[in-house]
């Protein structure tokens, strides 16, 4: 069962992005057998000696790893320790036994990673980052592993085909390991987004809950195997499986319902008081009066709400957003009221709207037009509308399933 410790749900903001570590957090990789990768590699060996095989090969990078082995340990990560990048020991294999491949390095460490190292989705993680997606949460991978990042990106795009990650860091790429705060910075910076806004899921404490800590950030700790935490004084997260950290982020005591007749004069209230906050950061104060100027005609909202599929979100009874589609797939309004931004609402509403369309098309606004695109939407192109002599940019969009 999840547990806030040191902080309440409601203390903690709701993540803009939330950052995975990899092994036994997003995927969980049984032990390697890097003789097997090492046959695979010496496919790509265009000369070398005769007294040298995959075995000699093996040996050499095992007793290479076992050398560096103390630097990546916690204790020398605290004290400033270091990661290896995989091509460093592949080049001291190479060159020391006289191997040439035919291929680059990054393709035979490719070929030594998939050959060696299984690699399996824990329980749940598809649906969780389907659902991160969905809910318009960016995702990033922060991980400690010798394996170069665009090794580490190939494997996650085997697993998780489709998924947009933001961004990879692997701490070969950098020389340090988690818990040094650095790495985590690191993914702040490329996020652009203050450490308040982002959470990081991590199976280890020392590692993961720590190191996220020490750099600001939101910690989550993935706890399957029911661990004892250790002592902390710093508001974290645990959860034991995914479905539980969906639960958390999903919005509570929301309901979607169908339109009413009486529900119209409401959704006219929110359409405006959205339109001239929400969307202000995009559009003048002129634009924004011609696109809601208060006499909105009633009559005409009526009908084409009842005509179109018109869905209410309410929140313990209060409305807090809405959305309607034509018979055709044309989604034509999508509203969430200023106060409920950021809640996952207007996800729930297109995830229901959107059923049962191979086509759906919208005009997004400026403001708008991010949240679609993560929803797999593209832009068909740019449109210039009019009303009362005043231009409004929005684009058209369109989604295939």
């Amino acid at each position: 069962m999840s547990c806030f410790v040191n902080c309440t749900k409601e203390s903690v903001p709701r993540p803009e992005m939330v950052l995975f570590d990899y092994g036994d957090t997003l995927a969980r990789e049984p032990a390697p057998d890097f003789l097997r990768g090492w046959r695979a590699v010496f496919q790509y060996v265009r000369a070398k000696p005769e007294d040298v095989g995959p075995k000699e090969a093996c040996e050499l990078a095992d007793s290479l790893w076992r050398r560096f082995s103390d630097s990546r340990s916690l204790s020398a990560a605290r004290k400033g320790g270091w990661e290896i990048h995989e091509w460093q020991q592949l080049r001291a294999v190479s060159e020391a036994l006289g191997l040439e491949f035919s291929v680059p390095l990054p393709e035979v460490e490719t070929v030594l990673m998939d050959s060696s190292c299984e690699s399996h989705p824990c329980r749940g993680t598809a649906e969780m980052l389907d659902f991160l997606q969905r809910q318009g949460i960016i995702t990033g991978v922060i991980s400690n592993i010798g394996w170069s990042g665009m090794a580490l990106a190939h494997r996650l795009g085997g697993l998780f085909p489709g998924h947009p990650f933001a961004f990879i860091l692997a701490s070969s790429e950098y020389g340090v390991r988690k818990p040094d705060p650095l790495l985590f910075q690191i993914a702040l910076r490329k996020a652009g987004l203050p450490p308040e806004r982002v959470w990081y899921c991590g199976d280890s404490f020392s590692f993961d809950v720590r190191g996220a800590h020490s750099a600001g950030i939101f910690p989550v700790w993935l706890n399957q195997g029911g661990d004892e935490p250790e002592e902390a004084d710093f508001p974290y997260l645990e959860v034991s499986g995914w479905k539980e950290l969906m639960d958390i982020l999903g919005p509570s005591g929301l309901t979607i319902r169908n339109y009413t007749p009486a529900d119209c004069r409401s959704l006219l209230g929110l359409f405006y008081d959205t339109v001239h906050t929400v969307n202000a950061r995009d559009y003048s104060k002129e634009q924004l009066d011609a696109w809601a100027d208060g006499r909105p005609d009633m009559e005409k909202w009526e009908r084409s709400l009842k005509e179109h599929f018109t869905l209410i979100a309410e929140l313990d009874g209060i409305i807090v957003g809405f959305g309607d589609i034509a018979p055709d797939g044309y989604l034509d309004r999508l509203y969430v009221h200023r106060d409920f931004q950021g809640m996952g609402i207007a996800t729930a509403l297109c995830d229901r709207l959107e059923a049962g369309f191979s086509r759906v098309t919208t005009y997004a606004s400026i403001t708008a037009r991010p949240f679609f695109m993560k929803r797999g939407y593209r832009v068909l192109r740019e449109n210039i509308v009019e009303r009362g002599g005043v231009k409004l940019k929005n684009y058209l969009m369109e989604k295939l399933k």
